[in-house]
C-alpha cells in the first residue's frame, strides 16, 4: 500500500479549485520550513471554525453543524489532546466533511454521541478513508521523501517537522517503497 494521492482525494471529493490550492499549498508547505504550516489557518481558510473542548479521554474531535461560521461547520478537538494530536484531529475531520456529507455522517447528534459508541462496518471504513486523506495532506506528493531527505528516519526530527505523532508517521514511513 501507498501513500494516497493528493489527486485521488480531490478526484473523490470534487472539490473546487480554489480548496485545492488550499490543500496543496499547506502539503507543499511541509517542505523546507522551520516550522510545519498551520492547521487552524488552513481550516479557517476552508470555512471551518475550531473549538477546543472538553470530552471524554478517548474522543478526539467531531464535526458539528455550526450556522456560524462560513462553511456551516465547526470542527471540535478535545482540549486535553497535544498539539499534534489535535492537528491531526483536525484534518481528520476536514476529510470527513469532504468525503461524507452525502453520507449523512453529520446528520445530527447520533454521530458518536452519548456515553458509548460502537463503529459499525461503514463507520470504520470512513475513519479509515479520512485518516488516509489526512496522510496524503501531510505525508503526500513527496514531502515524506523530502524530509527524509534531510533528516534520514530520525523519527523524534520527522515527527517535529510534520508537527505529529510517532504512530501516523510509522504508519507513512512503512508505506515507502
Amino acid at each position: 500500500m501507498t501513500i494516497l494521492s493528493l489527486n485521488r482525494f480531490f478526484e473523490r471529493a470534487r472539490l473546487p479549485e480554489s480548496h485545492r490550492k488550499q490543500f496543496r499549498n499547506f502539503n507543499f508547505g511541509m517542505c523546507g520550513r522551520e516550522a510545519p504550516p498551520s492547521v487552524r489557518e488552513l481550516a479557517l481558510s476552508l470555512g471551518f471554525d475550531i473549538a477546543e473542548v472538553q470530552m471524554r479521554q478517548k474522543d478526539r474531535g467531531r464535526l458539528v453543524r455550526d450556522p456560524f461560521s462560513r462553511n456551516g461547520y465547526l470542527i471540535e478537538v478535545n482540549q486535553s489532546d497535544d498539539v499534534c494530536t489535535r492537528r491531526w484531529t483536525v484534518l481528520h475531520e476536514i476529510a470527513h466533511a469532504y468525503l461524507h456529507q452525502s453520507d449523512n455522517l453529520l446528520a445530527g447528534p447520533k454521530y458518536r454521541a452519548g456515553f458509548v459508541h460502537f463503529y459499525d462496518e461503514e463507520e470504520r471504513r470512513e475513519e479509515r478513508e479520512a485518516n488516509l486523506v489526512v496522510e496524503a495532506i501531510v505525508f503526500g506528493e513527496g514531502a515524506l521523501d523530502g524530509a527524509i531527505g534531510l533528516y534520514g528516519r530520525d523519527e523524534r526530527s520527522l515527527c517535529r517537522h510534520f508537527g505529529v505523532n510517532p504512530m501516523p508517521l510509522n504508519i507513512a514511513l512503512q508505506k515507502l517503497p
